[in-house]
């Protein structure tokens, strides 16, 4: 899906990418937006089971045998990518996409660009979590992330507070 995005003519040369579980805290400069990672792909890796394991494995693996860096870029964060990098990142360096499990895309841009990025953690809220929790979960950054699971009544006070007005899109 992105790779249709990409290949758009309208997309500019460098295009930001989030999920829409993503919630912008405040104005930022896509410019000067960090590329962040949470950990290496090793710690990554003695943290999840299951499938996405596997994708984080893959990742490494590719990264490793490519003598580039092994960070965890897939956090909950917004990236700015660019056009022509990301088209030689994934249509150009053989990867093979068929593969079950596939990659984790962050780290394997950034990995094979050589890109340092900034420790940034992560921001996911994935469970039931008292206001309070919220608050000091988040702190001053200026993204965070939500699963299902989080939505009670603190999360959505705090949403209410954080976005007092509808979007246009919400009307």
């Amino acid at each position: 899906k992105i790779m249709k995005a990409v290949e758009h003519p309208e997309v500019t040369k460098d295009f930001i990418m989030m999920n829409d579980d993503h919630y912008l805290l405040k104005p930022f400069d896509a410019e000067s937006l960090p590329f962040y990672y949470k950990s290496s792909l090793d710690e990554t890796m003695s943290k999840n089971l299951g499938d996405y394991r596997k994708s984080v494995n893959h990742t490494r693996k590719y990264l490793i045998e490519n003598n580039k860096p092994t960070l965890d870029f897939d956090t909950h964060f917004p990236i700015v990518y660019n056009k022509q990098k990301f088209l030689d990142t994934f249509v150009r360096n053989n990867l093979d996409w068929n593969r079950q499990f596939g990659y984790i895309i962050k780290s394997l841009y950034c990995g094979i660009n050589d890109i340092q990025g900034e420790f940034g953690g992560d921001c996911k809220i994935q469970h039931s979590m008292s206001y309070t929790e919220i608050v000091n979960k988040i702190g001053n950054r200026g993204f965070f992330s939500t699963s299902d699971g989080c939505m009670n009544q603190d999360m959505i006070k705090y949403l209410n507070e954080q976005y007092p007005e509808p979007s246009k899109y919400e009307r």
